[in-house]
């Protein structure tokens, strides 16, 4: 026991966070197991661990562009995940979404993390997925993998009631603008969707415990 017990702990937090997931694999396999499993997990470790370390250091970048505290915003995603969802990929959303859809995403990251986990709360699948599916959705402004997530969009609506909140038409709008549109018209969507599910996504209402980042 104590055997396994060292070798998993001399993995270091990096693999407790990046590759968490495996621990239940270790519990359900008996101790007798843990000593090769750890072995397993330290070997992935070692790939794992300079693309959590990249992550992090685009995400930081990112949020620097778009003049916010990098801090601040794992904070808020951290708060609005609730433990479902790992480091590593709210990093790797937040940055897709960034890159996807530009800055105006920077502020709006964590709504849409409640969005992805009312859409999973009804649909049973894993909030990691339907986040990536809301950012994917957005960002090719594609209204059947939004639909997947049980939002219904009308683009040409959204872009006819957006380009009269700002004077033009919508055939002048530039392409950042129609995804800003689409983002504000999912973000009110999204709100409706969670209402009607009665906020069901704050799973077991546990506060995770702060983690560092991976």
């Amino acid at each position: 026991g104590n055997m396994a017990q060292s070798a998993w702990s001399s993995l270091g937090r990096v693999a407790e966070n990046a590759l968490g997931f495996l621990t239940g694999q270790i519990l359900t396999r008996g101790l007798d197991a843990a000593v090769g499993f750890a072995r397993e997990i330290g070997r992935t470790m070692l790939n794992e661990a300079p693309r959590v370390e990249a992550l992090r250091t685009s995400f930081e970048n990112l949020a620097a562009s778009a003049g916010v505290s990098a801090d601040e915003v794992m904070a808020s995603m951290r708060e609005a995940a609730n433990g479902m969802v790992t480091d590593a990929q709210l990093m790797e959303s937040y940055n897709n979404a960034m890159l996807l859809v530009g800055e105006s995403m920077a502020d709006k990251f964590p709504e849409l993390l409640r969005i992805a986990q009312a859409s999973a709360a009804a649909t049973g699948q894993d909030v990691g997925f339907m986040l990536s599916s809301l950012v994917t959705g957005i960002g090719r402004a594609s209204p059947m993998i939004l639909d997947n997530l049980g939002l219904t969009i009308n683009l040409s609506e959204a872009y006819e009631e957006y380009a009269d909140s700002i004077g033009i038409a919508a055939s002048e709008m530039s392409a950042a603008q129609k995804q800003e549109a689409l983002l504000n018209t999912v973000l009110e969507s999204g709100g409706e969707f969670i209402e009607r599910l009665g906020d069901n996504t704050g799973g077991t209402g546990q506060t995770p415990s702060p983690r560092p980042w991976g």
